[in-house]
């Protein structure tokens, strides 16, 4: 039985339809969605990569089943965009608006970092957090700093990351900047979140479907709250995508990132977590990682297992599920996804392939791993009075323990030559089953970056290769890692573009408004430019003889002579409003070119003004990493990612007025509001939210009311909800946390 009030089906066309004799007549229903596929993206991410992934996904299952399932629409950023200024880039692009037509089982989930009111500062005209990281108008950061991305799951319990001046000089990309960080427990919350709504959505109706298509720190997020269903003894996603994790079975991640994890940045820290840092001060060991990720793998296996005799996806074509699929679709040519989690990963990475990352979504799972474990039966009390154990070396089997419901996938653009044929090709996605070798011996795998994307990145190893485990597509395509943003070095574009030598090499991709804004309030987001005033009238000139050449031919090419900044400063800020004054670093001015005697103008190099710096970084272009390539592509989604989604019960989403509350409450972006008030960028309140859902609101079990209303407290104040700390969640069993230093928190 529903928890919830069911709203009756609709029909799809308009006008209404009468009977012109005792015969029946046929009415437009909508079909059924096939399932319910929830979006999770990750740090730094306002959920970019959300129209790509829809309406690829929508596409894709239109082939794959028979129906037409149609996507919503995205306010992306255009060309045109790139020329003004909106006063919050945030609020504006990438936003999603569902309309009448839209017809798509994808709910997409949004998840970040709020900053406390009383901690924000302000830099180059943008808000920013205590350490330095910008922030929209809301105090707000989607997916949170691009530096808080986590290996392992205990890890977003973790204090941020605390860095020195000197190390933080690793992070001068002012796209991806690494700066001191807040504490991570924001994706505690999401977590938990992501798994009220997978219980909402089986709590509609038991027997529905659901897949989760994570990106990057969204994979580990989505695989926290499977450890959270699970020990709440319910049920967990049906199938897991896993696109570019940062997740790593690599437990020795080098002095500097070492460093970064105990040292105190100074305001770091969650409430409540103090006592609980000891343990999560090192490393999180193989044993660890690995087994945490068969414990979940092993859960969602068994879960699939359990409707092998189900007769839901065989049954598909029948009329109890409301046309979901076309009269031609056939279970056995199909395939039957509950019960499964897939890895993609891209060789081509550089973002996972940092030197503190080496995460599967870069390198894949091998076949064997070496790392440590702690020794439980060696310890010694320390000054703390807490249990100090022993490390272990182990050679684990990692691709084999995780066993037949894990499949990988690789998405590679390394072309090879065919030592036979001699024919040079890519690899394809969707081959039966295959070792795929992740660097042949001296190949160069950084090559299709920049420079700037080499510094601090490791290199697969040599003849190497990766058990490519997916399942056999029915039309094998080449993987699209190009994306119709992509700029390549030759651009024309690019010729007289202002790019440092160590950024260019590479295929580039144009700023977008939301990263022009953090970078404008990076440390190099403000530059110095010259620039020439004309004067209305001519002043005379006392001493022509003191003249100089220009310092800045390219602005001014007369002469100049030194001038007193603080008039020069005083006369060319007149008549502009004080947010908007002329900070001036040098003064001259400018000689009349005949005779050099009176002054015509001043020549001024000043600071940009924000909003300057910001449209100059909205023009500008950033080395691609290849991190978003598979999800920010929709070709990968029509032909992959749609053929390994579970396909199944969508009830919950085909109901329209539950469908809103579903994406309602995957998004954690309410601002307080009065009424039913509307924001003037089109923002709905939370009172808003409460009138439109009070008949599912109303039925809300009380733990999902608190926990989605502390999401709205969060995101307006900052201050986090009571969450899980981490000791709880390793009572169950199945989140292990245990570091390389001998820490161990042992389940009860």
């Amino acid at each position: 039985m529903s928890r919830y009030v069911k709203t009756p089906q609709y029909v799809e066309c308009s006008g209404i339809y009468t009977a012109s004799s005792a015969m029946d007549v046929n009415i437009c229903v909508k079909h059924r969605v096939p399932g319910n596929i929830i979006l999770v993206h990750g740090v730094n991410d306002l959920g970019t990569s959300y129209e790509a992934m829809e309406h690829g996904l929508c596409e894709g299952l239109t082939t794959r089943l028979g129906r037409g399932y149609i996507p919503a629409s995205y306010r992306m950023p255009t060309e045109a965009d790139a020329g003004k200024l909106e006063d919050e880039p945030d609020f504006v692009f990438f936003r999603r608006a569902v309309t009448e037509q839209t017809h798509s089982p994808v709910i997409p989930f949004y998840w970040g970092y709020r900053e406390r009111s009383d901690r924000v500062k302000k830099k180059n005209g943008e808000y920013t957090d205590r350490h330095g990281n910008r922030v929209n108008k809301d105090y707000a950061k989607g997916g949170g700093p691009f530096a808080n991305a986590t290996t392992s799951l205990p890890d977003m319990w973790n204090r941020g990351i605390g860095l020195p001046l000197a190390v933080e000089e690793l992070g001068d990309d002012p796209i991806r900047p690494v700066r001191i960080t807040p504490g991570r427990m924001y994706m505690v919350l999401a977590a938990k979140r992501l798994a009220a709504l997978i219980a909402m959505i089986r709590d509609y109706d038991e027997r529905e479907t659901v897949s989760i298509v994570a990106h990057s720190q969204g994979c580990l997020v989505s695989l926290l709250a499977q450890v959270f269903l699970l020990q709440d003894k319910q049920r967990p996603a049906d199938t897991l995508i896993l696109n570019n994790p940062p997740y790593s079975l690599d437990d020795d991640l080098g002095f500097i990132w070492r460093a970064a994890r105990w040292m105190d940045g100074s305001d770091n820290t969650d409430p409540g977590m103090a006592p609980h840092y000891l343990y999560l001060a090192d490393s999180q060991t193989l044993r660890a990682r690995l087994d945490t990720l068969i414990n979940i793998v092993k859960a969602v296996g068994e879960e699939g297992r359990s409707h092998a005799s189900s007769p839901v996806f065989s049954s598909l074509n029948e009329p109890e599920h409301d046309g979901m699929v076309g009269p031609t679709w056939e279970a056995s040519a199909d395939r039957d996804n509950r019960g499964k989690v897939y890895l993609y990963f891209c060789p081509q990475d550089a973002t996972v392939a940092l030197a503190g990352i080496k995460g599967i979504g870069w390198q894949g799972v091998p076949d064997s791993q070496r790392g440590r474990e702690v020794d439980e039966t060696a310890f010694h009390w320390d000054g703390q009075l807490t249990k100090k154990y022993e490390t272990a070396p182990i050679e684990r089997r990692p691709l084999a323990e995780l066993g037949d419901r894990f499949y990988q996938r690789v998405f590679s653009q390394t072309a090879r030559m065919d030592a036979r044929s001699g024919v040079i090709s890519y690899e394809k996605v969707g081959l039966p089953r295959h070792h795929y070798q992740l660097r042949a011996a001296g190949e160069d795998d950084l090559n299709h970056v920049s420079p700037s994307e080499r510094k601090h990145r490791e290199n697969l190893p040599e003849n190497a290769s990766r058990d490519i485990t997916g399942e056999p597509l029915k039309t094998p395509v080449y993987a699209d890692l190009g994306a119709a943003s992509e700029i390549k070095p030759d651009d024309p574009r690019l010729r007289n573009a202002d790019i440092p030598a160590e950024r260019r090499g590479g295929p580039m991709e144009r700023i977008t408004p939301d990263d022009a804004s953090g970078a404008t309030a990076g440390k190099n987001g403000i530059r110095r430019i010259w620039q020439h005033h004309r004067l209305d009238g001519v002043d005379p000139s006392p001493d022509w003889r003191s003249s100089r050449d220009s310092p800045a031919p390219r602005v001014y090419k007369g002469r100049v002579r030194s001038g007193d900044m603080e008039t020069i400063s005083r006369r060319i800020n007149a008549g502009r409003e004080p947010a908007q004054h002329y900070t001036v670093h040098q003064a001259f001015e400018c000689l009349d070119k005949s005779s050099h005697s009176r002054v015509e103008g001043y020549l001024v190099e000043r600071d940009e003004l924000p909003d300057e710096a910001r449209l100059r970084w909205q023009q500008s272009y950033a080395p691609k990493s290849y991190h978003s390539a598979i999800v920010g592509n929709k070709a990968n989604h029509v032909h992959v990612t749609a053929y390994d989604v579970a396909i199944g019960s969508g009830k919950a989403s085909s109901d329209p007025r539950f469908y809103a509350y579903l994406c309602a409450v995957a998004d954690w972006r309410f601002k307080r509001g009065v009424g039913k008030d509307i924001l003037s960028d089109g923002r709905g309140t939370w009172s808003a939210f409460l009138d439109e859902h009070e008949m599912h609101w109303g039925k809300e079990l009380e733990s999902r009311r608190i926990l989605i209303e502390g999401t709205m407290n969060y995101y307006n104040t900052g201050v986090l909800p009571a969450l899980p700390l981490l000791w709880q969640a390793v009572k169950a069993g199945i989140c292990v946390c245990e570091t390389t230093n001998g820490r161990s928190l042992v389940p009860d």
